[in-house]
């Protein structure tokens, strides 16, 4: 699966648009952006850019997933020093969770 927003064959860029969607209800609140580009052949990409819920329901269980072996590697060392910029997100990381969540 490709990590870009953009395809690399995808050709020159003429337009960028962010669509911002957003419902609530005495529940939950929930809010989804899209970044949409269009092409010089009128060819349309749209990608899920970010999402946020808040949610009044219990939540019993939190699981969180990757598909990368190094970040459950990084998580889970605690003897390694990292460079700064990976120390403070791993720090974040176990701040906000524990190692059985992943």
């Amino acid at each position: 699966m490709d990590r870009c927003l953009k395809p690399t064959d995808f050709g020159e860029v003429i337009t960028t648009q962010l669509h911002y969607f957003a419902d609530a209800s005495d529940q939950s609140y929930g809010i989804v952006t899209y970044i949409w580009f269009t092409n010089s052949n009128d060819r349309i990409q749209c990608q899920l850019l970010i999402s946020k819920a808040y949610l009044t329901i219990h939540i019993y269980d939190v699981f969180f997933w990757t598909d990368s072996m190094t970040v459950l590697q990084y998580i889970a060392n605690e003897r390694t020093r990292f460079h700064t910029f990976v120390a403070n997100i791993v720090n974040i990381i176990r701040e906000g969770s524990i190692i059985q969540q992943w």
